[in-house]
């Protein structure tokens, strides 16, 4: 039984060490569901289950091994009581208390490791595109067109054009890009016309995901806005601005929320 205890615990952390590698260069979540994310055939889910399992496994088969080991691991603890107290048990303690410090206060190397999650997920976000907002893909056809500003029937006449089979305005646009062989993200670039050189999309009514990461300069040049302006219409509402600050920076100068940044910003660009 130790045995196959042991080995438990030995298989399933060097699973959970692939899992944590995975998770830690996987896109954002809203980033994964919308361009359908996979590596090496498994979806996001799919691991972000196989994480939560695996580590229930981890935690059954070391508590466990703890439980067969008890007397053994006593007697060790009686015979090397001193030295715990005096130095491997200090040392751990502080090197577990540095690693939990230095995360809450973004001390390096913990900072190096948090800074390097954020590029490799902002990279990931810029291949393959950030949905429109939040969880867009659970929209039905009927929202996703209405919180985008899309005409309808356009958008109908755009799919039957591209042989694109949808059931209903209220099916649900996962799954009618599923049904077509696409992802939700090729499926909304479908929905829109083209635009011709030199064209921006119109801004959407609703906050696009991952706005308060956005720098207005960001913000001004995927949609076609005069950032200049942009920076003096906000200062006049006593925020402040500049065009290499995100929107989250330019919200709490006023204590206040990004969405309501965006307001000013989806105003001014009426």
């Amino acid at each position: 039984m130790r045995k196959t205890i042991s080995l438990i615990a030995l298989f399933s952390f060097v699973l959970l060490c692939v899992t944590s590698v995975v998770l830690y260069i996987m896109p954002h979540g809203r980033v994964a569901y919308w361009a359908n994310w996979k590596l090496l055939g498994l979806s996001k889910t799919t691991w972000d289950e196989l994480h939560l399992t695996l580590g229930v496994l981890f935690a059954i088969a070391g508590l466990w091994h703890t439980v067969l080991n008890w007397p053994a691991i006593v007697s060790y603890l009686k015979r090397s009581r001193e030295g715990v107290r005096s130095a491997a048990g200090g040392l751990a303690a502080v090197i577990t208390l540095v690693v939990v410090a230095g995360t809450f206060m973004h001390w390096p190397p913990m900072s190096w490791l948090l800074d390097l999650n954020t590029l490799v997920k902002n990279k990931a976000t810029a291949t393959y595109g950030n949905p429109p907002y939040g969880h867009a893909e659970l929209s039905s056809l009927a929202m996703l067109i209405r919180n985008t500003g899309l005409d309808a029937q356009a958008v109908s006449a755009r799919l039957v054009a591209k042989k694109i089979v949808v059931l209903s305005m209220e099916q649900p646009v996962q799954e009618i890009a599923q049904n077509n062989g696409l992802t939700p993200q090729q499926l909304f670039i479908l929905m829109q016309p083209e635009l011709q050189t030199g064209e921006f999309p119109p801004l959407p009514k609703l906050p696009p995901s991952g706005l308060g990461r956005k720098t207005l300069d960001a913000i001004c040049g995927t949609y076609g806005l005069d950032c200049a302006a942009l920076v003096e219409v906000l200062k006049g509402q006593g925020f402040e601005a500049s065009a290499e600050m995100t929107v989250k920076e330019v919200a709490a100068s006023q204590g206040m929320n990004p969405i309501a940044v965006y307001e000013l910003i989806y105003a001014f660009s009426q």
